[in-house]
């Protein structure tokens, strides 16, 4: 049997719109999921989508909720309204901070006028994320040299390895954290 190629303009009605719905939901949870309201190019990078479909999305919600979300450059989402996606779609917002914390880990790092961000808010991401495979490769791949990591982060990261531990076969990222957290705990100390 053939696999259908990923084309969703030829996919019947409903799954259509059930595609779009899920797009639509990532593309707000990860705007929502940011510690600073996101630009429309932070929110096209992390998820690897058109600016303009960021854009598109952002203003259908805006014209639904009839208030403007883009100030300066930045989603601006209304406080109820994050709160009521929190509270109804924490698996969602848990995917959307390892889509956060991978990009900060692997392609933020390398752009300058984003470093700040993935250097500042990586491991707070991650601690907030949903276990996945793409986010356990980008831990074990993070390039520990080319910025200043925290005791609190490598604190922030072990815990989340630990608490998931099953589910990621975590021990050999375990052990690669802790020993970097030693080692930086043996700097502070010479």
């Amino acid at each position: 049997m053939r696999r259908q190629s990923f084309r969703p303009h030829m996919w019947p009605g409903s799954i259509m719109m059930l595609f779009i719905l899920k797009m639509f939901l990532r593309i707000i949870c990860v705007s929502i999921a940011f510690c600073n309201p996101p630009s429309m190019v932070q929110v096209s990078r992390v998820l690897e989508l058109p600016e303009d479909e960021v854009r598109q999305s952002i203003e259908a919600l805006a014209n639904h909720l009839r208030t403007p979300l883009i100030f300066a450059g930045s989603i601006k989402l209304p406080p109820p309204f994050v709160s009521a996606v929190y509270r109804s779609c924490l698996q969602v917002m848990g995917a959307a901070h390892g889509y956060i914390a991978c990009w900060c880990l692997q392609g933020a790092m390398s752009e300058p006028r984003h470093i700040d961000y993935a250097i500042s808010y990586w491991a707070w991401h991650v601690a907030q994320a949903t276990p996945s495979v793409e986010l356990i490769a980008a831990l074990g791949k993070f390039p520990f040299a080319l910025c200043t990591v925290t005791e609190n982060q490598f604190s922030n990261v072990i815990h989340w390895l630990k608490r998931f531990n099953d589910l990621i076969n975590g021990p050999p990222l375990i052990s690669q954290y802790e020993y970097r957290l030693r080692a930086l705990a043996e700097i502070k100390i010479s």
